[in-house]
């Protein structure tokens, strides 16, 4: 049987995380993506953020209270006009970010599950009631 994009992708995934947002699930979630793309050091990249169908805004966010190297992988707009943002930390936690608007954090939270391997979270899916859900991976060789 042959198997679509995301069957095969699904295939390397080891955990879920559902996040669960107050409030969201009466407001249509925005058409438009994000995509992260890599940055000089000590620097974010949030590429791609488009203002309007025909606008190509591309843009840099430089956050000085983030001392340790940011990997991100997926960013998704939120109903509330923001971004979430997943991806993983230099010290191998799996990192969740949210940003009002497009460059003023709101919220970010880094985690550890079961012992040392490293987490990093891999692609966010809209669940159309106005959550998400986080897919990632924990395991050395495939960060």
């Amino acid at each position: 049987m042959q198997s679509g994009p995301y069957e095969r992708w699904l295939q390397g995934v080891v955990f879920f995380l559902f996040l669960s947002f107050p409030g969201f699930a009466q407001v249509k979630p925005p058409a438009q993506r994000a995509k992260a793309v890599p940055a000089k050091p000590a620097q974010l990249a949030i590429p791609d953020a488009r203002v309007q169908q025909e606008c190509d805004a591309v843009f840099m966010v430089h956050f000085k209270a983030l001392q340790e190297k940011l990997s991100l992988y997926d960013s998704e707009g939120t109903p509330d006009g923001g971004t979430l943002s997943v991806g993983r930390l230099e010290n191998d936690e799996g990192f969740v970010m949210k940003l009002t608007g497009k460059t003023d954090p709101e919220w970010a939270r880094s985690y550890k599950i079961n012992g040392s391997e490293p987490v990093t979270f891999k692609r966010i899916i809209p669940s159309g009631d106005g959550n998400f859900l986080l897919l990632g991976i924990q395991n050395r060789l495939a960060t």
